[in-house]
């Protein structure tokens, strides 16, 4: 016989606990027999039964991403089993075990470098009270993670930071200045000297970037009467100042003033009135023979005044001269940023480039940034903004640097013809100077004007209309100058938010004519 036991049926039985199974057989005479079998029982094993897999996707960091699940613990020997609370880390998170529930909490910071849709799993062990284990697998899914800036993702600028310096500038080998740094230049010339017989007139000119003449002035129109003068250019719009020299141009009609030059194929020709002259230049380019007519070193300037070289002597008119450029500095702030991505085999860069905001524009150049403010920007008086400036890394990513402007009560800008020269006439001629005015404030809410008015000086009168300024002489305040003899006047004007402007006159004398008084007749009768 075999006797096969039930296990099902005994799993009560405790360690060492034994029991017996009576099994009766029977003859075929109907004689009975019972075969006793003695069954002792072992310890079995705790069963578990419950959710042991879950799964959680990878977020960004700080993200908080979980599964969970419950597990319930039986022995079938009838001991008393459970789990105790207990808190299990893993490789890419944690798990938590409380009265038989459990919580897995993804450290994002460690899956941050899987990459989009890669599956790992974290493989965690709970243990019951009598010693039996059980795994809890986790399967965890990356993402695509977006690509981080680092380091100086912000900055602040204020529109007081913005310095205006005089700058000497020197000229260039062709004989110019660079007019483009700046709206205005003062020439100031010293130690005029005059070896010629020629009265030579003497000036600059402003040209721009296209070689056209935007305005010329003669400084002073007899080199022998002078020992310094100076002069205030309107460079606005303009690429370069030079010099001209007009030979006996005082002879031949020539005074102080605004002037007309046309530069041709054949040379340069100055006009003023009735009065024409060749005239030479301090670009040798643009003297019709290619002649230079200046020697210059460093700040002294020496002329030869003879139309076709003469005798090069270079010794006609000689002086120093030294130019000064009112220049703005741009307003700027600074940074540093990098750029990372956690995925695996992500490496995104920052390119290489320049790119204009509402307020200004950031040039970027590996990794370095710089913003500049637009000084034309209008940005009211105490007012603060913000200008934000978008990035585009390699991968597509967009990456905001925000920039802090703090506003400010621009003052006003005045601009046009703020100097003007006449020349003494006789009693009861009408000689006059005239330019142009405006004013501007950049600060939206501020609109200055100059009203039309009329203005009297020492010597003259200035009547301002629609932004067009003259100057009149008044012949019986002058005809006291001697000739070549120089006063100024000057006019104040006021704009409605009390910027003032000076318009300041050059008045040079002439030789009046001797006047005779008396009886200039008489009758006699014939005896």
């Amino acid at each position: 016989w075999t006797y096969t036991v039930n296990s099902e049926a005994v799993q009560s039985l405790g360690q060492g606990e034994t029991t017996t199974d009576t099994i009766t057989v029977t003859a075929s005479d109907g004689t009975t027999q019972d075969i006793v079998v003695s069954l002792t029982g072992t310890d079995d094993a705790a069963q578990i039964s419950g959710t042991t897999t879950g799964s959680v996707t990878e977020g960004n960091a700080g993200d908080i991403a979980t599964a969970s699940g419950e597990l319930s613990v039986i022995d079938p020997d009838g001991d008393p089993v459970n789990f105790p609370d207990a808190n299990i880390s893993g490789e890419y998170g944690s798990l938590s075990l409380v009265d038989g529930e459990w919580t897995y909490t993804l450290d994002q910071d460690a899956a941050q470098s899987l990459n989009q849709d890669q599956q790992v799993t974290d493989t965690l062990t709970v243990t019951a009270s009598d010693g039996t284990t059980q795994d809890i697998v986790v399967t965890i899914t990356g993402t695509e993670d977006t690509a981080v800036l680092t380091g100086d993702t912000s900055g602040t600028i204020s529109t007081t930071d913005q310095t205006i310096i005089d700058t000497n500038i020197s000229r260039d080998a062709g004989g110019t200045w660079d007019a483009s740094g700046g709206d205005s230049m003062t020439l100031d010339f010293s130690n005029i000297t005059s070896n010629a017989g020629y009265h030579n007139s003497f000036g600059y000119y402003v040209l721009d970037a296209e070689g056209n003449v935007l305005r010329a002035e003669i400084i002073f129109d007899d080199a022998h009467d002078v020992n310094n003068a100076s002069a205030n250019v309107n460079t606005e719009g303009g690429e370069k100042v030079g010099l001209f020299l007009i030979p006996n141009g005082d002879a031949n009609g020539f005074d102080v003033g605004e002037v007309t030059l046309s530069f041709g194929s054949n040379g340069v020709t100055a006009y003023q009135g009735s009065a024409s002259a060749t005239t030479l230049v301090s670009e040798s380019s643009k003297n019709g023979n290619g002649f230079d007519y200046e020697q210059n070193s460093g700040n002294s300037s020496s002329w030869e005044d003879l139309v076709g070289g003469g005798d090069r002597d270079f010794n006609d008119v000689n002086f120093t001269v030294n130019a000064t450029q009112e220049q703005t500095q741009d307003i700027t702030v600074n940074g540093q940023i990098s750029i990372t991505d956690a995925d695996s085999g992500d490496t995104p860069t920052l390119p290489n480039t320049t790119v204009e905001g509402d307020y200004g524009s950031l040039t970027l150049v590996n990794g370095e940034w710089t913003y500049t403010l637009n000084p034309d920007t209008a940005i009211n008086a105490k007012e603060d903004t913000v200008d934000s400036i978008i990035i585009t890394a390699s991968d597509g990513s967009q990456h905001e640097i925000l920039i802090s402007i703090a506003g400010t009560d621009d003052a006003p800008v005045v601009s046009g013809e703020f100097t003007g020269r006449v020349t003494e006439g006789n009693a009861g001629d009408n000689v006059s100077v005239s330019g142009t005015l405006s004013i501007s404030d950049v600060d939206t809410e501020d609109t200055p004007e100059f009203e039309n008015t009329t203005v009297e000086g020492e010597y003259g009168s200035l009547t301002l209309t629609e932004g067009e300024w003259t100057y009149t002489a008044n012949q019986n305040n002058i005809q006291s100058l001697g000739e070549g003899e120089q006063a100024t006047d000057t006019i104040t004007l006021t704009a409605t938010d009390g910027t003032t402007q000076d318009i300041t006159i050059t008045i040079t004398g002439t030789n009046d004519a001797a006047i005779i008084t008396g009886e200039t007749a008489a009758s006699i009768t014939e005896d």
